[in-house]
């Protein structure tokens, strides 16, 4: 990745954590003791923070500094859904078609349905009995699970759709890194005419290999 093309996704990182907080470019550069301008040209991916900056942005925002490097869901959507020179099919989608998978929560029934891609993704292609939530958190990182608990509750909150990202294992082995892999997931609610909800749906995309190469190194979130 070119040094130009870093600093834009850090630059587009920063303007969306700075809009999730409801701050201006005013009122995040009054916290970290710089220019407005600066702000605006760190989110343009035209200055390249020093250190310190990047340590006062970690603070006015509430992240770790890895996080300021990882790519939103939306820029993940853009790149996945970006176009070949000399084709017409979106290539990451391409090269990633055997790792997207659907799935679907029942309201009526309390039912999880995984596809076949979402149960191999998982390690759980082989499982005769039935997959529940429970079974599949295991698979999910410690600090993500809140996360993904929350989709349901978002949901019939009216706060989606819902797309995030979170690491996973398709095994738990203590001799092994358990959390080497990484999903971008797609959530909203399937209603009935009158707008009664019946099932929170989606599709999940393993995109371990696309945050590496946007980001660099092992889709790890830690610090």
């Amino acid at each position: 990745m070119s040094e130009f093309c870093l600093k834009v996704l850090f630059g587009q990182r920063v303007r969306t954590l700075r809009e999730e907080r409801g701050l201006t470019q005013a009122q995040l550069a009054e916290r970290i003791a710089v220019t407005e301008q600066y702000v605006g040209m760190i989110e343009r991916g035209l200055s390249s923070p020093s250190f310190g900056v990047i340590q006062k942005l970690c603070l006015a925002l509430g992240v770790n500094p890895a996080d300021l490097f990882r790519p939103s869901s939306k820029v993940c959507l853009k790149y996945l859904l970006s176009q070949p020179e000399d084709g017409d099919t979106p290539h990451m989608l391409r090269r990633l078609a055997a790792s997207v998978g659907y799935w679907e929560r029942s309201f009526r029934s309390g039912h999880l349905f995984l596809s076949r891609p979402i149960q191999r993704m998982f390690g759980y292609a082989d499982m005769p009995e039935p997959i529940d939530r429970e079974m599949l958190l295991e698979r999910i990182h410690p600090d993500d699970r809140g996360l993904v608990r929350q989709w349901v509750p978002k949901l019939l909150a009216g706060k989606g759709p819902i797309n995030s990202l979170f690491r996973f294992s398709s095994r738990q082995d203590p001799d092994v890194e358990p959390w080497p892999r990484m999903a971008l997931a797609l959530a909203d609610l399937e209603t009935d005419p009158a707008g009664k909800p019946l099932a929170a749906c989606g599709a999940l995309i393993e995109i371990t290999e696309l945050f590496t190469e946007t980001v660099g190194g092992e889709p790890s979130l830690e610090a």
